[in-house]
């Protein structure tokens, strides 16, 4: 596992969400209203999230479940950072931004929180399978198994 790759995913995951967001305000936030339009964000926000991770899963390194659940982890750490910081740079009050992670108020980024913490632990094709095949030896298996067949050529 790399923490490098952990972070250049998720900084992808930040491009590609704020432009998200930008298209959101521009084009769905005018017809749906504000609080819809975020919580469509969110779907189609946690629908990007899992592309990404499930597009880098053998890229990420991530083999082991407490691997996979660090990074996911860590990528809600730095969204927290990333989106009240930002947030409060730019203007919003704590109220406006606490509002968005409150379901009682209609905000659902808590459930996108919980989507990215999942995402690289969901995303994981065999669920470590491989890495305990391969502790097993096998590996040897596959080789005998791809290895041409001598029957016959006696």
């Amino acid at each position: 596992m790399s923490w490098g790759r952990t972070c250049l995913l998720w900084l992808l995951m930040m491009l590609l969400e704020s432009l998200q967001g930008i298209l959101r305000e521009a084009a769905l936030s005018p017809v749906l209203g504000d609080r819809p339009a975020r919580q469509l964000g969110v779907v189609s926000g946690s629908l990007v999230v899992l592309a990404i991770a499930w597009l880098n899963r053998w890229w990420l390194g991530a083999l082991s479940r407490r691997q996979r659940l660090l990074v996911g982890a860590a990528w809600v750490a730095m969204t927290l950072v990333f989106e009240l910081g930002l947030g409060l740079a730019l203007g919003a009050g704590a109220e406006r931004l606490l509002a968005d992670y409150d379901p009682r108020r209609g905000g659902l980024l808590g459930f996108g929180l919980l989507v990215m913490l999942a995402a690289p632990t969901l995303t994981a094709s065999d669920g470590g399978r491989a890495r305990r095949r391969a502790a097993a030896g096998g590996t040897a298996r596959r080789s005998a198994r791809a290895a041409p067949s001598r029957k016959g050529s006696d």
